[in-house]
């Protein structure tokens, strides 16, 4: 995960304010800082991401910029826009399955385009399983229930989709600790744009996120074991300790207003709780595994 080169760029942020400062430092002193290197792929605790930021111009880097524009003016490649692709077509009564081209539907009319080489599917976590079902491939019971023709059985395919559970918390910030929520102002706007435009910096200059905290149930057990943090005083790991107040003090009910002038501080937070094994012994095991 440690890349040296590619066409889409990744950076982090020209710009952090109170609160992304003061993230890594909190979670560190209550024992939840990252076990690892976060870009090495096995680390969690909370850490600050690289963002697919062009660290130039703070510009946005994605497919668009890093690969279509560079080369929409070559002969071979078309764009269409406003395509739902419908199946992917495979050679007729082969084994194994051979993929030939795409059907797919646009402004109305059906088409089939052939590839002389390959056939890369690249159409998400959710639509490239359904994809594949749509085309013949997936679990046999499933399909024969759809009317779809089964060219190969694959019961993984569509299957035992897994997701993390995401609580975001709003909390009202101390008076004069802007966040993203002051952009509605149209005179903190307006400065934020002139910033970026003539130096390429300020809030817009970042992403809407460029922290994260993924923490294991081990984790938390681990810092309240060890006294690192009251659960009863602090509402979790929200309440920022650092050496200045960032947020108003929590009471059971946090308010949230409407109007322009205050600044809202949205916190996520992962928490990778194991699943209850069927004894003590495995649950030892794999609690301090996490």
């Amino acid at each position: 995960m440690h890349g040296d080169h590619g066409p889409v760029q990744d950076s982090f942020p020209p710009f952090y304010d109170n609160f992304y400062k003061a993230w890594e430092p909190t979670y560190k002193a209550l024992g939840l800082g990252p076990t690892g290197d976060p870009k090495g792929g096995l680390a969690i605790g909370a850490y600050t991401t690289l963002l697919t930021i062009e660290p130039q111009n703070a510009s946005r880097s994605y497919a668009a910029t890093a690969y279509y524009k560079p080369n929409a003016k070559r002969p071979k490649i078309k764009v269409l826009t406003g395509a739902l692709a419908t199946r992917i077509t495979f050679q007729p009564y082969t084994q194994p399955l051979v993929a030939t081209g795409l059907a797919f539907r646009v402004e109305g009319k059906s088409y089939t385009a052939t590839a002389k080489r390959e056939v890369v599917l690249c159409a998400g976590a959710f639509q490239s399983p359904q994809l594949l079902e749509l085309s013949g491939v997936g679990r046999a019971s499933l399909l024969e229930s759809k009317g779809v023709e089964v060219l190969y059985e694959n019961s993984n395919v569509g299957e035992n989709l897994q997701d993390h559970i995401l609580v975001p918390l709003g909390f009202e910030a101390a008076p004069g600790e802007a966040t993203l929520e002051s952009l509605r102002n149209e005179m903190v706007l307006g400065q934020a744009l002139a910033m970026y435009t003539v130096n390429h910096t300020g809030p817009l200059a970042t992403g809407s996120v460029s922290t994260n905290s993924y923490v294991s149930y081990a984790q938390i057990l681990d810092a309240l074991g060890k006294g690192r943090w009251d659960w009863r005083a602090t509402l979790l790991i929200y309440t920022l300790p650092t050496s200045r107040c960032l947020l108003h003090p929590l009471s059971a009910s946090v308010k949230v207003h409407n109007r322009l002038s205050d600044s809202i501080l949205i916190s996520s937070s992962f928490a990778y709780i194991p699943q209850i094994p069927s004894s003590p012994t495995q649950q030892s095991t794999q609690s301090s595994k996490l």
